[in-house]
């Protein structure tokens, strides 16, 4: 086996493309036709070959000389130290980068490349945009770190499209299928671009220029790389490894040779004047392609009204065509970005390994590690100036002995859920009322829940790390530390979902000097396993605070994990005032409802299998969830489909509780249930399980009732004696809402929460 390195790979590109498409994660940003393109600087391809020579004239074989792998680099100096760079790294941020080998040779090929960048010498290697995977994490030599310094969304692709649709959240169905319907309306068809139609090509890149230009304007790094990009995609198209899609108004200049299919998203019609004249493109997008993977890279559209909804009725078009050309799954690269929630659920974390190679290269390093410390605290404390100078002066007063003279107090706010539920929901609520005298910082591991935090309070600032599955995701654990120890927050404050909830992120918090702990449970779900017992049992004894919704659910912790009791402090939920505007009621006959998300502990089906025995009684559901094939079974199985609506994913559910003659939670397990409350200060007369805390929100009979869980037939005849009693139904509605206003509000579990802080602070100050 020999090393060889040159500046690019030559006669032996197709046997470095199959080695790529080989890979157990292969990325389009390794293929020999982008990296020849966008490299940057010097460029190193240092090859693998299988014995003393550099194979035959084609550059591969299966004997002597064969290219078995390599890593494809590039160079430059600083300060006179040599730095190595990954391929194509910087604006048009790479992703999934690493050694490409032969599958059987992987650990040969990764063991040479080590030996190789570990060469006499000095140098800095930094290499972003790295999975926590790649064989790069534990062959790269030297001193320094590993880095989780984004996300990169992805999903698996069922076999079909109307599959994969289904399983996206309700208002994006909406959106996508709307948007079809009147794009169709306007004249709009969807144009597959055929890769060896050059002028094709051409004119897609056009658009794409013009789009993109159009809407980013001189803020777009990416069009500053125009060139190397477009040469790039031209080469890749040619290989069928890119593909174009683009939307574009009918008409006599709007079909041509160029058009390899034609999806009808469009239809008849005319989109004639501004921003949309015949045979216009109003949207365009790229994606690369490489083995069974499908990648969404860039894309422009208008931005006029009349074309609102383009990008995603494209990226749809395109995802059905990967769908139907094979692909298992879709990736949307680089970047955390909320719309992608929408279109992948799942994500991988991007790493950055930077590490130093002899005693010039080591020196190097500990000074960017250094530099970059230093800039996160600068950052840090101006942005609390920054907010201290804009509060009032009687927030100033206020702020007591828990922070005075120290100017704001920092939080750090901590979620690691996937997805959004009630104990979110809770987390919106707090931290949209926290005074200014708090400044936060939101940081979680799903980038779509962290965007959702955020919209509660637009001034914090957000970070989302890599997920911890477990105590052997090592690279995530101190990607965790390190970001709480250069944050040097006053309070680390955990919002748990599950009695197992944040348990490594705790434990991180835990480990940094200086910061105070606090954990906030919302459901007395106990602990997963008996490590997480001990874990959590030795490490809640360390906590500045712990805090639960209701009396039931803290002792349940503390019994959970031997705790003292009383060691839990019990802060409920609240929830502001509604101002509720609800939408016209299409059904006369009685309506029960249901919002929830769609998981077992939630009890969809109960509420269904109940309302399946109450003859001419209605049921919406406005929720989605993991659960929503086996909720359309069971309603298909009872024959209910005429009279159970699932409504999907609403932003506005609140509004539908005034729409309501009974709601119910059906939940299995519950800690105090935000809907609950909802439903009481809307004046919804309701049904609520006997679990967890409900019993410290609800008195049975007198502000509603309460039958056990699991008991289809005890919760429809509570909701037959609410709607064969509607004045009784009314009085415990009208009492339920003033217990609402006088002991769940907002407010009050803000201010609890300021209190507890507030404590916790000085308790610190005086340690």
């Amino acid at each position: 086996m020999r090393i060889e390195v040159k500046p690019t790979l030559g006669r032996h590109a197709d046997r470095w493309d199959k080695l790529v498409v080989a890979a157990p994660s292969p990325s389009p940003f390794l293929l020999s036709w982008w990296i020849d393109e966008v490299g940057r600087g010097e460029q190193l391809r240092v090859l693998v070959f299988d014995g003393d020579e550099a194979g035959d004239a084609a550059g591969n074989g299966d004997g002597l000389g064969e290219l078995i792998g390599g890593l494809a680099l590039q160079r430059s100096r600083r300060g006179g130290v040599e730095v190595l760079e990954l391929a194509g790294d910087g604006p048009l941020c790479p992703d999934h980068l690493d050694i490409v080998a032969l599958p059987e040779r992987r650990g040969e090929v990764a063991a040479a490349i080590r030996q190789w960048l570990g060469r006499s010498g000095s140098r800095v290697l930094d290499f972003r945009g790295v999975d926590p995977d790649a064989l790069l994490v534990g062959h790269t030599p030297g001193v320094g770190e590993i880095l989780a310094i984004e996300v990169a969304p992805f999903t698996r692709l069922p076999s079909d499209a109307a599959a994969y649709l289904a399983e996206r959240p309700g208002r994006f169905r909406s959106t996508v299928t709307r948007g079809e319907r009147r794009l169709a309306r306007e004249g709009v068809t969807v144009r597959l671009v055929d890769g060896n139609d050059h002028d094709a090509v051409e004119r897609a890149l056009d658009a794409l220029h013009r789009l993109h230009d159009g809407r980013w304007g001189d803020t777009s790094e990416f069009l500053d790389e125009w060139t190397s990009v477009a040469a790039a995609l031209r080469r890749g198209a040619a290989a069928g490894a890119v593909r174009f899609g683009e939307l574009v108004v009918a008409g006599s200049d709007a079909a041509g040779s160029d058009t390899a299919d034609s999806d009808a998203a469009g239809g008849e019609g005319s989109a004639d004047g501004e921003g949309g004249a015949a045979g216009e493109t109003i949207a365009v997008e790229v994606d690369l392609v490489v083995g069974s993977r499908a990648a969404f890279y860039q894309a422009g559209r208008l931005t006029d009204h009349r074309w609102r909804a383009s990008g995603s009725v494209l990226r749809m078009a395109l995802v059905r065509s990967a769908i139907e050309s094979g692909a298992t799954e879709y990736d949307l690269l680089r970047g955390g970005e909320a719309y992608k929630a929408d279109w992948a659920r799942g994500s991988r974390p991007v790493m950055r390994i930077r590490r130093g190679v002899g005693p010039l290269g080591a020196a190097m390093v500990a000074a960017l590690r250094l530099n970059a410390a230093l800039q996160t605290r600068r950052a840090a404390r101006s942005s609390a100036t920054a907010d201290a100078d804009t509060a009032s002066g009687d927030a100033s007063d206020s702020l007591g002995d828990a922070a005075s003279g120290a100017g704001q107090a920092r939080i750090v706010f901590y979620s690691e859920a996937a997805e959004l539920g009630g104990a979110e929901t809770a987390a919106k609520h707090l931290l949209g009322g926290l005074d200014q005298r708090f400044a936060v910082t939101i940081v979680g591991t799903t980038p779509d829940v962290v965007a959702e935090l955020a919209t509660a309070r637009p001034a914090s600032s957000t970070l989302v790390l890599p997920a911890i599955h477990d105590r052997s995701d090592v690279g995530a654990i101190v990607a965790h530390r390190r970001a709480i120890a250069a944050l040097r927050p006053d309070i680390f404050h955990a919002n748990l979902g599950d009695g197992s909830s944040c348990q490594y992120a705790l434990l991180a918090a835990l480990s940094v000097r200086g910061v105070a702990v606090v954990a906030s449970e919302h459901s007395p779900m106990g602990v997963r396993s008996e490590l997480s017992r001990r874990i959590k049992s030795r490490a809640a004894r360390r906590f500045d605070a712990h805090t639960a919704v209701g009396r039931a659910a803290a002792r349940a912790v503390e019994m959970d994990v031997s705790l003292p009791e009383g060691s839990v402090t019990v802060i409920p939920n609240g929830v502001p005032p509604l101002d509720l505007d609800p939408p016209p009621r299409d059904i006369a006959d009685p309506l029960v409802g249901v919002i929830a998300r769609f998981d077992p502990v939630k009890g969809v089906d109960v509420a269904i299998e109940a309302v399946a025995r109450l003859s001419g009684v209605h049921l919406d559901i406005a929720g989605d969830g993991r659960e929503r094939p086996a909720i359309e079974s069971l309603i298909d199985r009872l024959g209910v489909a005429d009279r159970v609506r699932l409504l999907g994913y609403r932003a506005d559910a609140r509004h539908l509780l005034a729409t309501f003659d009974v709601f119910v939670l059906a939940s299995r397990l519950e800690g105090m249930s935000m809907s609950i409350i909802e439903a009481m200060l809307a004046g919804t007369p309701l049904v609520a399980t006997d679990v967890g805390s409900i019993r410290e929100v609800i008195e049975h009979e007198v502000t509603g009732l309460i039958v056990p869980p699991e008991d289809p037939e005890a919760l429809a005849q509570a909701i037959r004696r609410l709607l064969d009693d509607p004045a009784w139904a009314r009085d415990l509605a009208d009492a339920a809402r003033s217990v609402a206003l006088d002991r769940f509000t907002a407010a009050a579990n803000v201010a609890s929460f300021e209190s507890l802080y507030d404590r916790v602070l000085a308790a610190r100050r005086k340690a």
